[in-house]
């Protein structure tokens, strides 16, 4: 058996066509499913279509579509519902290969206040969801961390908040009648393990209680004398200070202890590597400016370590982008907990299904301002017609130039793609 290998070009244009045809046909019924035309509606419904191409049909056929469904996803990852003008200029470049779009040319505007909600207009989302992206971002800035979760309420609440906050097992044990514990200017000790007997401490506890000085101690776990004695001398008042746990087994918190000490400014004491409680001194340890806790929360507030939390947020950003579901759910945890003076959104919940098209919408129209952010907008009566029409913005009097960059940039690496495969035939 031998193998030939040719570039049959005419093949993979008819193929291309035909691809091309059916998807064109299924664009005109999306579209027309939702009166608002939903820019990320009608983008989830091409790579339903392209996906099916993709694992049910074969050959020449199958690979195209996956071609271009990766080159759309990648559209789509830099400027959200731009999958439908991904396509058009594809499309357009497959039958007029001459044309093009030169984007170093565009006449950018940076995004501001006012034109933020000619951007959202761009999405087609719903009032409900512009409203509450642009309180949001009103309270957080332009640049701010922005956060969205589901409630269990029927009602959205918007919160800002100025310090770094965590949940962990508080109070412990016999602090349970303890409802709030706020100090400024607390010592804080961070040790990656369980305190299991008084000694460890036991120096650390008589300078803080001599000082009258207060302390938080965060570790994994603490032993129950360690922590009836630490009860006891904060009833008598000899001792000021509260136990912080992380958790023994709890997945959700097992990097917290990292986390916490880049806030707090310390190093972690580590036992299972020979690190010693015994041999801190109160002199040794950090201190924040302010500590809040309560049931199960504990805010911290520390301008000194800013910087360096920034730096750790940063590597943490890079990971959940490369991280697998379950992995980046956690690192988002993680990164909301470290994100300082952030916007927290819990959307109300309806239905579930009302309550996820929210979310969705939210969602897309944060990363709409985060990309307009880096790449600017552009107004419609500047472009040319080809261009507007390419582009299915509808009536659309501002767009992102992430929009035209990305279609642009993709479409043009797809036909590149394209034009490099060798299809080998099999010759008995």
């Amino acid at each position: 058996m031998n193998f030939i290998k040719t570039s049959d070009r005419k093949e993979i244009q008819n193929t291309l066509k035909e691809i091309f045809s059916i998807l064109n046909k299924k664009k005109k019924d999306y579209l027309t499913l939702r009166s608002d035309n939903n820019n990320f509606f009608v983008s989830s419904k091409i790579f339903s279509f392209l996906n099916e191409l993709y694992t049910e049909d074969t050959g020449l056929t199958s690979m195209l579509s996956g071609i271009l469904l990766e080159h759309v996803y990648e559209a789509e990852r830099v400027c959200p519902g731009s999958a439908n003008s991904t396509i058009n200029l594809i499309d357009k470049k497959i039958n007029t290969s001459s044309f093009s779009i030169d984007t170093n040319a565009l006449d950018r505007n940076d995004i501001s206040y006012d034109t933020l909600p000619m951007v959202l207009d761009y999405l087609k989302i719903s009032y409900e969801a512009k409203s509450i992206i642009y309180s949001a971002i009103n309270m957080a800035g332009l640049n701010g961390k922005i956060f969205v979760e589901p409630n269990k309420i029927n009602k959205t609440i918007i919160e800002l908040k100025d310090s770094y906050n965590f949940s962990f097992i508080l109070p412990i044990g016999p602090f349970i009648g303890q409802k709030k514990w706020e100090r400024n200017w607390c010592r804080c000790l961070c040790i990656d393990g369980v305190i299991e007997s008084l000694g460890e401490i036991d120096g650390i506890l008589q300078e803080a209680s001599a000082q009258n000085i207060p302390i938080a101690i965060f570790a994994r776990g603490f032993s129950s004398d360690v922590i009836n004695t630490m009860k006891v001398n904060a009833d008598r008042g000899t001792l000021d200070i509260l136990p912080i746990s992380f958790g023994v087994d709890d997945i959700e918190t097992i990097n917290s202890v990292v986390d916490v000490s880049k806030v707090i400014g310390c190093d972690i004491v580590t036992p299972l590597k020979g690190d010693l409680i015994a041999h801190k001194s109160v002199d040794d340890l950090a201190k924040v400016e302010k500590i809040i806790c309560g049931p199960g929360n504990v805010s911290i507030v520390n301008q000194s370590t800013q910087q360096n939390v920034e730096l750790h947020l940063f590597h943490l950003s890079k990971r959940i982008q490369e991280a697998h579901t379950e992995v980046s759910r956690l690192l988002k945890k993680r990164a909301r907990s470290l994100a300082g003076k952030c916007v927290n959104i819990s959307v109300k919940y309806d239905t579930i299904s009302r309550q996820k098209i929210l979310l969705d919408e939210i969602d897309l129209g944060l990363n709409i301002i985060r990309t307009v952010s880096g790449y600017g907008t552009v107004q419609v009566q500047k472009l040319s017609d080809d261009i507007v029409s390419l582009l299915s913005i509808g009536d659309c009097k501002t767009v992102p130039s992430s929009l035209i960059y990305a279609s642009s940039t993709m479409s043009n690496k797809f036909i590149d793609c394209v034009n490099s495969i060798e299809i080998a035939i099999i010759d008995d």
